[in-house]
């Protein structure tokens, strides 16, 4: 019986079960393979750390800032340097959800410094001469035969493009025939809000200020669906983004995409089984909350000939490649009296 605000109450305790920790047997597994990783991790910062000091590397974040310049350096191994032109050379030939998700400082870090200290490993292992050891050239050799087969596969099918013009008739049947594969895919307009939380709060931890930004994007996203626009959330401390023409689902970002995905239909025709004024979100991302406005949709449609007509044609050579490619092949290796005297799987 024990005392409480309103009187005395009584408590009878009916089983007791006690506390158990797990056997060893049972955990045996995942400890070992836990220590496994401990003692791989700790082998390869070792060998970073030998070859930091050996090639007398260098990693220099600072040189992904937004405002680099272009030969600022990232980071040096030896002889071998990468600079922010390297960098931006490489991005400007990715997807448009791949350079947004570069724009933040954190991920070109991180994606520079795992290519760092994959070259750290890399010039530790030349500096002990692994790459002279015959395991290493047999390996080698067996990637170049593969490079050497795909080029010569590449080259064939070069020539092949560059065949004379193929009769209209039979493009126009190949188009009858393969009608579903020559379509124009229904476009969207959305506005896109993103409520962010700040990487460092007042003495606030960070699931304390994730929840309230989470708060934050819920309420914008209930004026959403009122039909708030951008200047009726401007003093909201949001960053709003609107397109300023349809885009196909292929391109909108990936978190965008992933959230319409859900009402898309696939039949004839792939639909978005969706009204315009639909707000999809909040959904958590990197940093802050993303919130989706449907605005406008543009149905897929069918494509005419007359409309499709470069697609069609490569659409129709590429169905002829392979064989033409297997024949080719064929032909070549019978007029130099080729014969198979070693196993395949090392002919490549």
């Amino acid at each position: 019986m024990v005392k409480g605000d309103g009187g005395y109450l009584l408590i009878q305790c009916l089983v007791i079960s006690p506390t158990r920790a797990p056997s060893f047997r049972s955990q045996a597994g995942t400890l070992a393979l836990r220590m496994r990783r401990q003692r791989i991790d700790a082998a390869v910062a070792a060998a970073r750390q030998r070859a930091t000091e050996l090639a007398h590397a260098e990693f220099n974040p600072a040189g992904l800032a937004a405002d680099a310049t272009p030969g600022a350096l990232i980071y040096r191994i030896g002889d071998e340097c990468e600079t922010m032109s390297d960098y931006r050379r490489w991005v400007a030939g990715q997807p448009p959800e791949v350079v947004e998700y570069y724009g933040r400082l954190e991920n070109r870090v991180s994606l520079c410094r795992g290519q760092y200290e994959l070259g750290l490993l890399v010039a530790l292992a030349r500096h002990e001469g692994l790459d002279r050891t015959p395991e290493f050239r047999r390996r080698r050799d067996d990637y170049r035969r593969l490079l050497l087969a795909e080029h010569l596969v590449q080259r064939t099918v070069k020539q092949k493009a560059a065949e004379p013009r193929i009769e209209e008739e039979i493009l126009r049947r190949y188009h009858e025939q393969h009608e579903g594969f020559f379509v124009e895919p229904f476009r969207v307009e959305v506005d896109q809000v993103r409520v962010s939380w700040p990487e460092r709060g007042k003495g606030e931890p960070v699931a304390q200020r994730i929840a309230a930004a989470e708060r934050r994007a819920e309420a914008v996203a209930a004026r959403l669906r009122q039909g708030a626009t951008a200047k009726d959330l401007r003093g909201e401390n949001v960053n709003w983004y609107s397109a300023k023409a349809p885009q196909s689902l292929d391109d909108l970002s990936q978190a965008v995409r992933g959230l319409l995905q859900h009402d898309v239909q696939y039949a004839s025709l792939p639909v978005l089984d969706a009204t315009p004024g639909k707000v999809y979100g909040p959904v958590e991302q990197d940093n802050h909350f993303l919130v989706v406005r449907l605005r406008s949709i543009t149905p897929a449609r069918f494509l005419s000939y007359e409309e499709s007509r470069a697609q069609v044609e490569a659409a129709y050579r590429s169905s002829l490649i392979e064989d033409f490619t297997m024949q080719d092949l064929a032909g070549r290796l019978q007029k130099a009296n080729f014969r198979f005297l070693t196993p395949a799987r090392r002919i490549l």
